[in-house]
């Protein structure tokens, strides 16, 4: 009813098929295969929701059918690292040199030290609206180097000087009934 008071039912239904049960074979394989960044969102051991950088080699992301399995996890500190399986997780794969990113949600069945596997419930691209066009240098990062996190009551001044001067943001958000979500 909001979608045809707002005049946009035939572009609203043009989306239908993201409700659709995911096959991630096919062109979101492909794509997700290629990929060599990933952000994961998922809760800590204190239930707390955390979205995460997952770094591999092309080929780190394998899907099939609607099973994703990702060859890497959070690095050692991450607040992800030991992620507990079972729960609801968002995954966004991202190409920023060419602006294009897939997104999948679903349950995480099983975490490994060094594999992910999600039963995807969702799996849909978005546009490369706000995507600024990077090209990444991962540098030395092997996935080894442990992750420092620091906790804070309040934004420090330097915490706002670094969102003042980004264009890019990733944000994970979680739903008692939907799921999780991680988007750009």
């Amino acid at each position: 009813a909001v979608q045809r008071r707002a005049g946009v039912s035939e572009e609203a239904s043009a989306l239908s098929g993201m409700l659709a049960a995911p096959q991630l074979d096919g062109g979101v394989s492909r794509f997700l295969a290629a990929r060599d960044l990933a952000v994961l969102t998922g809760r800590d051991d204190h239930g707390r929701l955390w979205t995460s950088p997952l770094l591999g080699r092309p080929g780190f992301l394998e899907a099939h059918g609607s099973t994703l399995r990702i060859h890497a996890v959070p690095r050692a500190g991450d607040p992800l690292h030991r992620i507990q399986e079972g729960q609801p997780v968002g995954i966004l794969a991202l190409d920023l040199a060419l602006r294009r990113r897939v997104r999948v949600n679903g349950t995480l069945v099983r975490a490994t030290g060094h594999e992910l596997e999600i039963h995807a419930d969702q799996a849909y691209g978005n546009c490369p609206r706000y995507m600024q066009q990077r090209h990444l240098d991962h540098g030395s990062a092997t996935g080894a180097d442990a992750v420092v996190v620091r906790h804070h009551d309040a934004l420090q001044p330097e915490h706002l000087a670094l969102i003042a001067r980004s264009d890019t943001f990733v944000l994970g958000t979680t739903h008692p009934t939907r799921g999780t979500d991680t988007s750009h």
